[in-house]
Order: structure tokens, then sequence, then C-alpha cells
């Protein structure tokens, strides 16, 4: 087979591969015509690929095109046996011309998407990666520990009021300010360091502040300020370290597949599951100070934190399906799996976004809780 013959077979065969399996026939009859030898050739190239089992064996569609061929069989695209979702066909003769098959030098194949990634991409890796620095920011700039540890004290009524030192770290910041096992201190008078259930406000823990504190020793009141420094780079664990380098290599990872292949619908799917599972490594809502490091933010930065961990903990599911479902191979086409799979998500979604967690519910500031930068004043 000649160079130009193998050409006119190659642009159909990849068209086709875009095409329905139920609507190739059609796809045959417009494109080959009357050319029967031409439309065996591209049906031999067909049935070759859907014997294909996995992603592995798909190279043996090209290896048996260079065997009928010769090699002048070039493959379609980079993964032999596929051609990229940006293609459309062209009709290869003005409308009412007789033509038997493509004419030489007409191509089937064009691009109908620009090679860059559209806008929405660039603002989704933005907001990965907005996210993954507030990762690790709220890691690096969490305060140290105070070095008390309290219970709850309850007064009349059964409400808690306040708390009482039951022992104090040698060395640690409350030692240095003057804490003492016995010291009793009432929420409202902890400058906000105590939690209104009456344990200390870790996550709201500010670096570098002085707090100061009303507390009541044997019946005398005193005045301490306690001062929280920054934690020491030193005392970061060494596998919290390891696991935030593992969160940032994985959205790397991400933003190189899916801009590398930006309109590989494959490459889409695979980046945002990869982008979604790297927020997993870093449980960021559990480092001391990382509500109060959120409220120095601005407003939209915070309502990003919030509202991302959300979205991903809803869509984690059917991204990942989605993406196994394409990749390597399609395994079903009918639209009603889609929506079985994605409309439950959706739904849940709210309940994601409003559940009781601190970074919307009771982080001062946030709107759907009028009453939490009241409680969190008390």
């Amino acid at each position: 087979m000649n160079p130009e013959r193998w050409r006119q077979v190659e642009q159909i065969y990849c068209s086709a591969l875009e095409v329905e399996p139920d609507e190739r026939e059609n796809f045959l009859n417009k494109y080959c015509a009357d050319d029967a030898s031409l439309r065996n050739e591209v049906e031999r190239l067909l049935k070759r690929h859907s014997e294909a089992e996995n992603f592995m064996e798909s190279p043996a569609v090209e290896l048996a095109a260079r065997a009928l061929f010769g090699e002048h069989a070039n493959g379609c695209v980079e993964i032999p046996g596929r051609v990229p979702a940006n293609t459309a066909v062209e009709d290869p003769a003005p409308a009412g011309a007789q033509q038997h098959g493509p004419g030489p030098g007409t191509d089937i194949v064009k691009n109908r998407h620009p090679k860059h990634a559209p806008w929405w991409m660039y603002a989704v890796a933005a907001a990965f990666v907005i996210w993954t620095a507030i990762h690790h920011y709220t890691v690096y700039r969490a305060p140290g520990i105070p070095g008390i540890a309290v219970q709850a004290v309850k007064g009349e009524g059964e409400a808690i009021v306040g708390s009482q030192i039951i022992s104090v770290t040698p060395g640690s910041p409350a030692a240095i300010a003057g804490l003492q096992a016995g010291d009793r201190i009432l929420i409202s008078k902890s400058d906000r360091l105590l939690s209104p259930e009456g344990g200390v406000n870790f996550l709201y823990l500010e670096s570098g502040r002085t707090y100061r504190l009303e507390v009541d020793r044997k019946e005398v009141k005193k005045i301490i300020l306690l001062s929280v420094p920054m934690r020491r780079i030193s005392s970061i664990k060494p596998m919290l370290i390891l696991r935030m380098n593992a969160d940032a290599f994985l959205l790397i990872l991400a933003i190189i597949v899916g801009f590398l292949r930006p309109n590989d619908i494959s490459a889409r799917w695979g980046a945002l599951m990869m982008a979604i599972s790297s927020g997993a490594f870093v449980n960021w809502a559990t480092q001391p100070g990382s509500y109060a490091t959120l409220s120095g933010l601005p407003l939209i930065i915070r309502w990003l934190a919030a509202a991302l961990p959300a979205v991903a903990a809803s869509m984690a599911g059917p991204v990942g399906l989605t993406f196994f479902s394409l990749f390597p191979r399609r395994l079903f086409h009918r639209r009603w799996i889609w929506a079985v799979v994605w409309i439950p998500a959706v739904f849940a979604l709210p309940m994601f976004l409003l559940a009781d967690n601190a970074p919307i519910m009771s982080s001062e500031g946030w709107m759907f809780n009028p009453n939490s930068a009241t409680r969190m004043k008390n």
C-alpha cells in the first residue's frame, strides 16, 4: 500500500474511533462511499482495536497496521489506536459531489480546540495550589503548645464556666508564665485561650500572642500573662513533613498531567483525581492554630479553604470512578450510569458544605452561624 492510500485509511480509522460503535456503520458509509477496499482496511483495524483487552494490548493495533501496510503506518496519536478528543471529522467532498473515499491530500481529521488549556483549568489549578499553600502555611505558622492540661469546671445548672489546671509541663510557656496546677480560669476571663467546652482552644491559638488570664489561685485572683511562641520547625515531626511533601508532589504531578494533555478527557479526570487526593495526606484542620491562621487571611481565601475540602470529599468517589471508567478504555456509554454516579454526589455536596466543621460553622467571621462570633468572644 502506498503512503497516500495509507494516509486515507489512517485518517478515517482515527476519526471512526471517536464515533459511537452503533454509529460507525453510517460513518463508514459516508466516508468510504463505494470504495470497498478502503472500507475493508478500516474495518480490519477497528476490529483489531475492539479485540484489545486492555491498555497494554492496544499497541497490537499499531503492530497490526504495520504488518498490513508496512512502515508507512505511523499510528494515529501517541497512544496507538486512539485519537485525541479534540478532533472532528470534516466532510471531504462538497455537497452533491461524487467521491469514492477521501482524495489525496484531503484532511479528514482537523483540530477544533486550541492546544492551550481552557481558562477554567487554570482556575481549578490555582484553587488547589492555594489550598495546598494553606496546608503548609498553617503547619509552619502553628503556635507552640502552652503546656497545660485542664479539666472543665461546672457552675450552676451544670453549665461549664471555666477550667482547672491539672498539670503544667516544666519549661513550657505556661510554666514560664507562672501558672500552677490547681489554678482555675474562667472562660470569660481566659482571653479566648479556653474553648466553650472548657478545654484549651488549640485550633484558635495564635502564634506570638500574649494572653491575659485572670486566675483564681486558692481564692486569690491573679493576672498572668501567657505568651505563646511560634512552633519551632525542628519540633515538627518528620512524618508530618513527609506527608506534606507527598501532598505537594501529588499536586505538582496532577498539574503536569493536566496541562501536558489539556484536551485529553482521561488526563483531565486523572489530574483532578490526583489533586483531590493530594489533600488527604495532611489534615490541616487538626493543626494547632489552624483556624486562627485562617481568620487572618482574606475572606475569599477563607471560603476557599473551607469549601474546597468539602467539595473534594463529596466528589472524590465520583471523580475516581469516572477516571477509571475512561482509562485505559471506556467501560460504558449509557448516560443513565453517569447519572447514577454523579447525582448522589451533587445532592450530598450541601451536606458536606454545611456540616458542623469549624472552618464554616464556628470560625469567627463566618456567616453561616450568627452566634459563632459571639460565642468565641465569651
